[in-house]
């Protein structure tokens, strides 16, 4: 079975197949193929033009909807295309399923410009292991739309009134054009998530990087061979998540306690278990209760 990717947004391809792009078909593609034998997969927003071709299947994710975009509601118009409609954040419509989030790695790809290109193979990060020259950096942006940005921004402007060793990156701040830059030489890195949900992107790039992570974001769906490279911050905590920073920064416990052998068993299962072309509902045959 092949699938097809319903977007307009050419750099959204370029980030979320990055492993396995032999399944997927792009739309020129699309016209060498009998539709019945392909499955549509669109993530938050469609091709309109795509709704009305008679694919096998059409699948829907929706993606940190409900606490970031401010019209939800279209899920309603969608529903009368859609097969299976699946919801990482909420289950806003009856009889939507929810899903273990895909948000693929952004290391080793260039996102700052218009057009997104990858810089370094993302398997690359899978492979290796870094040495760590530098102690402990963050990547926020200047946003404060969101509660949890607002939160993402007091706190890391609190903690570096007294850990001067944190390295700020991202809009606003030190520009960085691949994240892997500033991530693989440092031992620690602080990600928040933009809201409650977890885990996203932001956790994974770090991890591929080898770094310990102190993480502002919900540890539910996180494998638990993984959380041994996470340290969890409260971040509407100011003074806990200082803490809980300082005293590993001074005894480096966490960063000692991950062996080679650990880091290479949290990487593949990110790759097994996280990555979009891994998804398990890729992976059966989609056989569940129609929406």
């Amino acid at each position: 079975m092949k699938y097809y990717l319903s977007t307009n947004n050419s750099n959204l391809k370029k980030e979320l197949i990055r492993f396995n792009k032999s399944k997927f078909i792009n739309r020129e593609e699309l016209k060498k193929y009998n539709s019945a034998e392909i499955i549509l997969i669109s993530i938050d927003k469609p091709r309109f033009k795509d709704l009305l071709i008679p694919f096998n299947k059409k699948i829907l994710f929706r993606l940190e909807y409900l606490p970031v975009r401010k019209f939800p509601f279209d899920i309603f118009f969608y529903k009368l295309f859609f097969d299976f409609i699946y919801e990482w954040d909420s289950s806003f419509i009856d009889n939507s399923c929810s899903f273990l989030p895909f948000f693929p790695p952004r290391i080793g790809m260039i996102h700052e410009n218009e057009i997104v290109e990858e810089k370094v193979n993302l398997n690359y990060f899978f492979l290796n292991q870094f040495k760590k020259s530098n102690l402990i950096s963050t990547i926020i942006s200047d946003k404060k739309l969101l509660l949890w940005q607002k939160k993402r921004i007091e706190l890391i402007e609190f903690l570096v009134k007294d850990i001067n060793q944190i390295e700020r990156y991202g809009r606003g701040f030190k520009k960085v054009l691949d994240k892997s830059e500033v991530l693989i030489p440092f031992k620690y890195h602080i990600a928040i998530e933009n809201c409650e949900n977890g885990p996203s992107e932001k956790l994974w790039d770090p991890l591929l990087c080898n770094c310990i992570v102190f993480y502002g974001g919900n540890l539910d769906l996180v494998y638990p061979l993984i959380r041994k490279a996470i340290i969890q911050i409260p971040i509407f905590d100011k003074y806990k998540s200082k803490k809980i920073i300082s005293n590993e920064l001074k005894t480096s416990r966490i960063f000692n306690s991950v062996t080679k052998e650990d880091w290479l068993e949290i990487k593949s299962s990110i790759k097994r278990l996280y990555s979009f072309e891994n998804h398990n509902i890729l992976k059966k045959d989609l056989i569940h209760k129609k929406i």
